[in-house]
């Protein structure tokens, strides 16, 4: 249920067609959990959260290489096991969850707001007859909410500060509900919304007026997003998971996927691998991890059935069953040696100028784009680098040990 906020990738129709069998590019990192994953978020590059079945929520300070479990203070859902369903954080600290029961859409869920990193939750009152089942947060006190009601269908509301208000509602079938919801990046006011009817719901206004189109999809949505260029990806119950559209909802076509025919839970946009996307193959719900690469399809299969997905930008994170949590890296670099939080051998950071390293380091300092890319060289006279040349933006930096065969990965901010 993932969206990329820092980029936009542009997708030419009918680039994708070869198949091919990834090379395990996903490595299984320890959650020390049991429980199913259903939600994955970062809430910036180093920041990320996951929340599971019974109240679980994980967090990471380091872009994902370590999950550690979240202590959370006060917050009534959790002393009932209650299930994190669907997260949306707009930075490092300051996000909702949306909890219930993850099998029955039509239950009662909440949402929940966290402004400390996930450690105390506040309730966010919901004034309208709804259901809430997915979040899109446009800023800390405003989005969409959206879901189902009770003789109302698919609805759609928005996120007021400390309430959920203004309903839009779109039948009157309780059994329908809004899966996903995603916003055009070059035109903000553009949304769209999927559903399990199927059908799609679309505002050109930021969400005052809506209307609603007969797609010539069969199956239920599972997820959406933005791709570029005009055209959204979504992905359904069905064998051919993947559709695409270039006409706002009206026309779905699919987009081969491999030969297992998986079925899609959840998606991203990678800028690295463009569409990532999660689920399962198989009559035994095998788990599978599918990435486009260089106009080739990739996959990975998994022990886990898998449920979600999230792209940052150095990094690509599934999340499943039993505590299953693959990570995958976004740059051909050793990204499994940055173990530790981003700044620790080095400061101010972020900086603007000028680095202090706390260790002594031997040889050339080399600083690499996100995307792998060498672009700068540093030969080291002292524990000073001098970095006022680098425009704004996050960045690789490996080096040496003085006293030591290893060397270090660290990322540096840039103001």
């Amino acid at each position: 249920m993932k969206r990329s906020r820092s980029f936009i990738l542009i997708l030419i129709c009918g680039l994708f067609q070869v198949t091919a069998l990834g090379q395990n590019e996903f490595i299984k990192v320890e959650s020390n959990e049991d429980q199913p994953l259903y939600s994955i978020e970062f809430g910036d590059e180093m920041v990320g959260y996951i929340g599971g079945a019974n109240a679980t929520l994980l967090k990471t300070t380091n872009g994902g290489s370590i999950w550690k479990h979240v202590d959370i203070k006060d917050a009534p859902w959790v002393f009932s096991k209650m299930d994190i369903i669907q997260m949306d954080f707009i930075n490092k600290d300051t996000g909702y969850a949306i909890v219930g029961d993850h099998s029955r859409r039509s239950l009662n869920t909440a949402i929940w707001k966290t402004v400390d990193g996930g450690f105390n939750w506040t309730s966010i009152i919901v004034t309208v007859n709804m259901v809430p089942w997915r979040i899109y947060t446009t800023g800390i006190d405003t989005g969409f909410v959206a879901g189902t009601a009770y003789f109302q269908g698919s609805v759609i509301s928005n996120l007021s500060g400390d309430s959920v208000v203004n309903l839009h509602s779109f039948s009157w079938d309780g059994a329908n509900y809004i899966e996903a919801i995603a916003i055009h990046a070059d035109n903000p006011s553009f949304v769209m919304a999927v559903t399990n009817v199927p059908s799609v719901h679309r505002s050109f206004d930021g969400g005052l007026s809506w209307d609603t189109v007969t797609s010539n999809i069969d199956t239920a949505f599972n997820d959406l997003a933005y791709v570029g260029n005009g055209t959204w990806v979504a992905c359904t119950k069905s064998h051919e998971s993947l559709q695409i559209t270039k006409d706002s909802g009206k026309t779905w076509k699919w987009l081969p996927t491999t030969f297992a025919y998986p079925t899609y839970s959840a998606l991203c946009i990678s800028q690295r691998d463009s569409i990532v996307s999660v689920g399962y193959s198989g009559s035994l719900k095998q788990g599978e991890i599918g990435y486009f690469h260089r106009s080739m399809q990739r996959y990975q299969s998994v022990p886990q059935k898998m449920h979600d997905v999230a792209c940052s930008s150095i990094t690509t994170i599934a999340v499943g069953d039993s505590g299953a949590i693959y990570v995958k890296n976004r740059f051909p670099l050793q990204y499994k040696t940055i173990e530790k939080t981003y700044g620790i051998h080095f400061y101010p950071n972020p900086t603007n100028g000028t680095l202090i390293f706390k260790e002594e380091l031997k040889g050339k300092v080399n600083i690499f784009t996100m995307d792998g890319r060498l672009i700068k060289k540093i030969g080291l006279k002292s524990q000073k680098l001098d970095v006022s040349d680098l425009k704004t933006g996050t960045y690789i930096i490996n080096a040496e040990l003085l006293n030591s065969r290893s060397s270090i990965w660290d990322i540096l901010l840039v103001d």
